[in-house]
């Protein structure tokens, strides 16, 4: 898993100053596993059935939407991980 997740990520989760994380187009989980490693609490968003391994996770919050419709609380998170989704979003929405 170390190497699916990006060196930028590893430093900022290693400061430990993230305590609640949003992980969109969240997928199989990788990122936010490592993240919840760090006993870190994470919201992951993905439009698919979250995996096995993500259902009752003690750290992990799977949520089954579209990120289209998703509204974020201010203040709530803070860190937001959005890796590799754009390319999914209609053009209207991304601009």
């Amino acid at each position: 898993m170390a190497n699916k997740v990006d060196n930028y990520l590893k430093k900022i989760v290693e400061l430990g100053k993230i305590q609640h994380a949003l992980d969109l187009g969240a997928g199989d989980g990788v990122l936010s596993i490592y993240c919840a490693s760090f006993k870190i609490k994470i919201d992951a968003v993905d439009i698919k059935e979250p995996p096995p391994h993500l259902k009752n996770h003690q750290f992990i919050n799977f949520l089954k939407m579209d990120l289209s419709q998703l509204i974020l609380e201010p203040d709530k998170y803070d860190l937001i991980i959005l890796r590799s989704i754009l390319h999914f979003f209609k053009p209207e929405i991304v601009l």
